[in-house]
Order: structure tokens, then C-alpha cells, then sequence
């Protein structure tokens, strides 16, 4: 099964991390601000909307590392393996190469334009720039989905889905619904995998002319 393209449909058995502010990092960049994770994968047998007895483990676990979201800062891990980013809607991820290494960038912005999260990460991201080997390139996985499709992925009485990056062998966008406890095997955490879309990374110079950069208000 190729990961993560293959999980689409399927649940990962997994606690998205939602990150949260940390003070004495505001304006830092924090490099392998990372955990790794092996996560089981499960399949409902039944189409709809599922049940707590309907679940089966494919037994075929996926293994990444978990890139953490903080608030006005900007983390960053190699690119050595499967990589997932924390919950976003408007952040941008950046590839770039420094000291020879392939790398990437969470630029964590704030809940609203203008905050001094948003300006003072913005403001250490481009102080990064000067040590990155080339033209970083970057992208927002929330441009890749739509209203509807948010909508569409939410379970009745659940949570709200959401979005995050991962990048394997390409860098993909995707959809995360939680899966109420109800619909749910006891013990499990369960995200359904309601879309998957691989993404176009844009060459920095596109971006920095961007509203999200150019401007001093950026939403993530």
C-alpha cells in the first residue's frame, strides 16, 4: 500500500496534536520540533457513516514524523522521512536546502491578521532566509480545499475536520475528520482521511508578493 495516497477513505488511529502558544518562542525559529509516530490504519466495512463494530485494522501501520504547530513561530525538521505537518488553515510550508540538508519550514501564523504572532513569525521567517542554500518553495494546504468539501467531510454530532501537509515522496494536502466516540471502537482515536490532494509547491519569489506576506496581516 503507498502511503499517503493510499489512505484516503481508510481512519488513522492517531491525536492530531493542535499546538498552542508558547510564549518564549514567539519570534523563534525551532529547529526538529518533532515526534515520530506509527499509527494504526483501520477500514469501516460498511459504506455511510460507520460503526463502532464495522471497524477492521488493516494491519499495514503508517509511519511519519509529526512536525509541530506553535503560534508565531517557525518549526522545522529534514526531510528524511514521511513528514505531518500540525493543523493549519492558511500557514504556509516551505521546502528549502540549508547546510546541504533538504528541510521544512512551518511558518506558524496566528488566529488573526495583524496579531503579533502572524507579523513576528513572518518577521523570523525571512531572518531564516539568509542562512537557506537556493529558492525555497512553499505552499498552503488550505487553498485545496473547498467550503464544501470542509462541510461535506464533517460527521454528523463531530468535530471539525481538519487541515494538514504531508510530504512523502510528494507533498499532499489533506482532510482529517474526526470520528465521533460513539461511531467509534472503545479506545481508539479515530481521524477519517476524507480527502487527499496532491499540491504545487510555488517559488518563494512568487510568494513573498503575495497578500499573506506582503501585507502585515496573514491568517493561518
Amino acid at each position: 500500500m503507498a502511503y499517503p495516497q493510499d489512505l484516503e477513505g481508510k481512519y488513522i488511529d492517531y491525536k492530531l496534536d493542535p499546538g498552542g502558544a508558547v510564549p518564549g518562542l514567539v519570534g523563534t525559529i525551532k529547529d526538529d520540533a518533532t515526534t515520530g509516530a506509527r499509527v494504526a490504519v483501520y477500514r469501516s466495512r460498511i459504506a455511510g457513516l460507520p460503526r463502532p463494530d464495522q471497524f477492521e485494522n488493516t494491519n499495514m501501520p503508517w509511519n511519519f514524523t509529526f512536525l509541530k504547530y506553535f503560534p508565531g513561530v517557525v518549526t522545522t525538521t529534514g526531510l528524511r522521512t514521511a513528514i505531518l505537518t500540525g493543523p493549519m488553515s492558511g500557514c504556509y510550508l516551505f521546502t528549502y536546502t540549508k547546510d546541504g540538508q533538504q528541510k521544512l519550514a512551518h511558518v506558524g501564523t496566528g488566529d488573526t491578521p495583524g496579531c503579533h504572532e502572524t507579523v513576528t513569525v513572518k518577521k523570523a521567517w525571512r531572518a531564516l532566509l539568509a542562512s537557506i542554500t537556493g529558492e525555497p518553495m512553499g505552499v498552503s494546504p488550505l487553498d485545496y480545499f473547498t467550503p464544501a468539501e470542509f462541510r461535506a467531510a464533517m460527521f454528523p454530532g463531530g468535530r471539525l475536520p481538519q487541515i494538514v501537509g504531508s510530504f512523502e515522496t510528494r507533498p499532499y494536502a489533506m482532510l482529517l475528520a474526526p470520528v465521533p466516540p460513539a461511531m467509534a471502537p472503545p479506545g481508539l482515536s479515530l481521524l477519517k482521511v476524507a480527502k487527499i490532494k496532491p499540491m504545487t509547491l510555488k517559488p518563494w519569489t512568487t510568494i513573498q508578493s503575495s497578500p499573506k506576506f506582503r501585507e502585515v496581516g496573514a491568517v493561518r
